[in-house]
């Protein structure tokens, strides 16, 4: 019998080995079938989009050609010069003005559109490839004849047909041609109405002829491509189904000897069961007697098979959880299943063992339970890890809650936790009783310039932070009436589905108390150099002053003699008074352009450069001008920028008067200051350079310290040039560097479009 049973297991096998091999050889030709026939498609498709693309560029050039017909056509066609080049047309003698002669003698002659047409496409086709060609039953030019395939064209044409085109070869290249009919219009008739054609009437038409051989190369290319792409896939297809192949035919002769070691499976299910990391065992649902355990069980527990086999389970349990190990066996016996369930076993030797119960059941065929097959699986390092990881909790806790900084977690709504430090600084007993009052901490947050609020840039304040970490966040809180300043850090924490971020508030009170006061010296230092240079400014508005008033002095004065020894009169009068009224409004206007120097403007604005220059300029313009110094300017920037503009206007000012300084003392003609400004990226690039000499290299690098001057006492305050660029770097968030050039200095200013102040 068992020798009947192996020649059938055999008899089985060749059948599967045979249906599988007709199935593979199936699979290879559909396959193939489906490829090949993908790939056919695939080459059709390119061929007609192919055809598509050619007789759309057809298309678009006969248009092209018609509206320069149809344009030339509208205005009766066009007079050029007679040459050899462009003869008259004999065709059109029987235009009376088809010649015409200048005024200055030079004869014109008329060009009708199909002479025109003729003339770019016999000239100019190869500039583009595709030739055009006007032709017609009743042509008056031999070269305009059709063809037998365009006599053809033409005929269709007055049978209603809009269109003709056909593929074929000119000189031995692929060409399509194509061909569409033209209408008498009325502007027509004034070089054909004697052919007797009415309006409405097919005229003719126009062809066009285009080359073919650069398309066919690129569908040649494509064909290549997909060819190779397609023999890949075929390929992948044949690998996949060898592979497919080989696999179950390694499966059958797996199954083979599966079939021969089905007898020697029992030993070996026994072998595992003993061997098995879990503890196994069964027990009667009757009188919970232990019927069978694995080898595991007794060397974890210490007991001899001998000693269990035939004993209650409850004695493998510790007396710790002697309750529930009773309630688990009541719950097995109803149910037939436990899962999961935490209880303690206990060793020979009375130590303990916690373990994770699983229970299932195997049951007679009217559904009673027989015996259980229960698995113990030891969690006592799980246990002690647990445990561990409940004391590093706790311990970061309290390293939480000691950290003399502001910490909370949250997702930028709500908070989950907060340190003793928060609590403090806000003045709660408990996260509890801050949260009975505020959702989020950002309730607290003093809207200020440059620091966060709870909205920023229209998305939560967390949410910013955390797009824009490559900044430094800061936020303002009160307690007990006085601002407090914080550094913001924020760190998500991965680690359960809930996303929450910590947060931590590094109090800078008197660090920002400090960068105000430094902030305060400097503007002090400014308006110390400001005020410095309002002695010059006064000097300045005197100097400008002289001219004007000797002007009114001499008005007036003349108006006295005049009375004294009276000659006066009307006109004299008038005219003099004009005199001192012109004088009195430019003093007037010098008052308003140094005012505006000493304006002070607390808000930036956007300004063009350019602007704020040039009233700096008209500070210095005429000191500058008394001391023969010429002023270049070259103004190309367009870009407005955010700025203050009244500090920007100070450091114009410094800068030219330390330029002016230099070409005084150093030069005494041919004294010249280049100002060039230009747009650069996301910002205005400002040059002013002078020829008034070089500055040392030993001490170029120092003309920006403070008090550093290379004038005499009287002369220089070492101010200047180091506020100039403290205003530049610190308040405009700009450069300002200094180059020798060949005979003197180059500033070079360089203006964000933007503050970009930082959060």
């Amino acid at each position: 019998m068992k020798l009947n049973k192996i020649k059938n297991l055999l008899v089985s096998k060749e059948v599967e080995e045979l249906r599988l091999k007709y199935f593979i050889y199936a699979a290879l030709f559909l396959w193939s079938v489906i490829v090949v026939f993908v790939f056919a498609l695939n080459i059709w498709q390119n061929k007609q989009e192919i055809k598509s693309i050619a007789e759309n560029i057809a298309r678009a050039n006969f248009l092209k050609d018609q509206a320069f017909r149809l344009w030339a056509s509208s205005h009766g066609g066009i007079y050029v010069p007679s040459t050899e080049r462009t003869p008259p047309n004999p065709k059109l003698s029987h235009i009376p003005d088809r010649d015409i002669t200048k005024p200055d003698g030079t004869k014109l002659t008329l060009m009708n559109p199909a002479y025109m047409v003729r003339q770019m496409s016999n000239e100019y086709s190869g500039l583009y490839g595709i030739r055009s060609k006007i032709t017609s039953l009743k042509y008056l030019y031999d070269g305009n004849k059709p063809d037998e395939w365009e006599t053809k064209a033409l005929k269709s044409f007055e049978q209603g047909e809009k269109e003709a085109y056909e593929y074929t070869e000119i000189d031995k290249e692929p060409y399509l041609r194509l061909m569409r009919p033209m209408y008498i219009q009325e502007s027509c008739l004034k070089c054909h109405a004697y052919q007797g054609y009415k309006i409405g009437d097919v005229r003719g038409g126009v062809g066009v002829a285009m080359p073919l051989k650069e398309l066919y190369a690129v569908s040649h290319k494509h064909i290549v491509a997909f060819a190779i792409m397609f023999i890949f896939v075929w390929l992948l297809g044949i690998v996949g189904i060898i592979i497919f192949a080989v696999r179950e035919f390694v499966y059958l002769q797996n199954n083979k000897m599966a079939r021969e070691e089905l007898l020697k499976s029992e030993a070996k299910f026994r072998a595992l069961y003993d061997n098995a990391p879990d503890m196994y065992v069964s027990v009667s649902p009757k009188d919970a007697t232990i019927l069978l355990c694995n080898e595991t069980v007794l060397k974890k527990t210490g007991y001899s098979k001998e000693e269990l086999i035939g004993s209650p389970i409850f004695k493998m349990y510790h007396e710790d959880c002697m309750k529930e190990v009773h309630n688990t066996f009541e719950e097995f016996v109803r149910i037939g299943v436990i899962l999961d369930r935490e209880l303690i076993l206990k060793r020979k030797d009375g130590t303990k063992m916690d373990v994770s119960l699983n229970v299932d059941s195997v049951r007679d065929k009217d559904g009673n339970i027989l015996y259980s097959m229960s698995s113990w699986r030891d969690i006592t390092e799980h246990k002690q890890m647990e445990s561990e990881i409940k004391s590093a909790r706790e311990y970061l806790q309290t390293i939480f809650d000691i950290t003399p900084n502001l910490m909370i977690t949250t997702d930028g709504f709500v908070i989950k936790k907060g340190n003793a430090a928060m609590l403090k600084f806000t003045g709660y007993d408990s996260l509890e009783s801050f949260k009975k009052e505020h959702d989020c901490i950002c309730d607290l947050f003093v809207e200020m310039e440059e620091y966060l609020c709870s909205k920023m840039d229209n998305i939560n304040w967390l949410e910013y932070i955390l797009v824009n970490q490559n900044k430094i966040h800061k936020v303002c809180m009160m307690k007990n009436g006085n601002p407090h300043h914080f550094m913001v850090l924020a760190q998500p924490l991965n680690i359960d589905v809930n996303s929450y971020t910590l947060v931590i508030f590094n109090d800078i009170t008197e660090i920002e108390n400090a960068m105000n006061t430094l902030k305060e010296k400097d503007e002090i230092m400014i308006s110390q150099s400001r005020h410095a240079a309002m002695g010059e400014m006064i000097s300045m508005i005197a100097h400008q002053w002289r001219q004007p008033i000797s002007a009114i002095s001499m008005g007036a004065n003349n108006i006295l003699a005049d009375i004294e020894l009276d000659m006066i009169d009307a006109e004299t009068l008038k005219t003099t008074s004009l005199t001192i009224l012109s004088q009195t409004q430019e003093l007037s206007k010098t008052i308003d352009d140094f005012r505006n120097f000493f304006r002070p403007v607390k808000m930036a604005e956007e300004v063009l450069v350019e602007d704020v220059f040039t009233e700096a300029f008209s500070v210095l313009g005429k000191s500058l001008e008394n001391h023969d110094i010429e002023v270049k300017k070259e103004f190309h920037s367009l870009l407005k920028i955010e700025t203050y503009s009244r500090e920007l206007m100070q450091v114009f000012i410094n800068i030219l008067k330390n330029a002016k300084e230099a070409l005084v003392e150093n030069r005494t003609q041919q004294r010249e200051i280049n100002i060039f400004i230009e747009d650069g990226l996301d910002m205005v690039v400002i040059n002013m350079c002078n020829n008034g000499g070089t500055i040392p290299e030993n001490i170029i690098d120092k003309i920006f310290n403070p008090y550093f001057s290379t004038k005499d006492d009287k002369n220089g305050t070492g101010l200047g040039l180091y506020m100039s660029k403290t205003i530049v770097e610190k308040h405009l968030k700009g450069t300002l560097a200094v180059t020798n050039i060949a005979d003197g200095v180059c500033f070079k200013i360089s203006l964000p479009k933007t503050l970009n102040r930082t959060v």
